[in-house]
């Protein structure tokens, strides 16, 4: 066997110092020549920067900021979990749970239905729509739905007539769409402000 003497060992510790000073002075030396190019790049975009007219100092700007507003969209997005094959329209990314949301829902869903009354299509797409959406409902739901439709129609056939014997008379008929006037919660204890002028 090969016997290590204690001359050995210390030449072999000095060399493993000789080598780990060696990587240790390259590594500093490295990152000495990175930052003396980093330090190069910003002097030069500085003095593009000053070099540019103040309408590119202004788009530049303006660039960063949407760069920035778009880093900080991603990162909300990521927060909030929204994909982006998700739609992003209010009534898609709606989600109805109380009355109040439903009552919301129905009033977007209206106003983006409404948009297309004009097209010779809607009385189809109407027709179709109402009867697939009510397909789940109740005897007793479809038979107030049928009630509402029956006096909305009954509604609209005396407004057409006042309309035509508007000429004639002068008096409009005003559609309820089968609303009920209930003003029994703005009154207090019985007491009404209609009332005084009896």
């Amino acid at each position: 066997m090969k016997t290590v003497t204690r001359k050995q060992k210390m030449m072999d510790r000095k060399q493993q110092m000789f080598l780990l000073k060696k990587k240790l002075k390259d590594k500093i030396a490295e990152k000495e020549a990175k930052q003396r190019a980093e330090r190069e790049e910003k002097k030069k975009a500085d003095e593009e920067q000053k070099e540019l007219s103040p309408e590119e100092i202004a788009a530049e700007k303006l660039r960063q900021l949407k760069m920035q507003e778009d880093a900080d969209l991603e990162l909300a997005k990521e927060a909030f979990g929204v994909k982006d094959d998700e739609p992003q329209g209010v009534i898609d990314a709606f989600k109805p749970e109380t009355k109040e949301d439903f009552e919301k829902f129905a009033e977007l869903l209206t106003k983006k239905i409404l948009k297309s009354e004009r097209s010779p299509f809607y009385f189809s797409f109407v027709n179709s729509l109402i009867g697939d959406i009510s397909i789940n409902l109740e005897v007793d739901e479809l038979k107030k739905l049928g009630t509402r439709l029956s006096a909305m129609s009954s509604e609209k056939a005396k407004q057409q007539k006042a309309t035509k014997g508007k000429k004639k008379k002068g008096a409009a008929v005003k559609l309820n769409a089968g609303r009920d006037d209930n003003y029994e919660d703005y009154t207090v204890g019985g007491y009404d402000d209609y009332d005084d002028f009896i």
